[in-house]
């Protein structure tokens, strides 16, 4: 049987690598933008350019060098 899970589901876990910009607003909610370097298991590194509403970032220790990890969806 075929499982209904949403297969645009990532999960990362990075350092950011510079301060969160304002991306764009919708219906009055600022959103951010957070470049993250993602450390592959080869060792590579990718940078990925991750948007996040304002309040989910809330609490969330934003200097360049942080840990953090997301889980969302891919959007092109």
């Amino acid at each position: 049987m075929h499982s209904h899970w949403n297969e645009n589901q990532i999960h990362l876990r990075g350092r950011l690598t510079a301060p969160p910009s304002v991306s764009h607003f919708n219906h009055e909610t600022a959103y951010f933008l957070l470049p993250l370097a993602v450390r592959r298991l080869s060792g590579a590194e990718d940078r990925l350019h991750v948007v996040a509403a304002q309040p989910m970032l809330e609490g969330v220790t934003l200097e360049p060098g942080a840990h953090l990890g997301d889980r969302g969806e891919v959007r092109t």
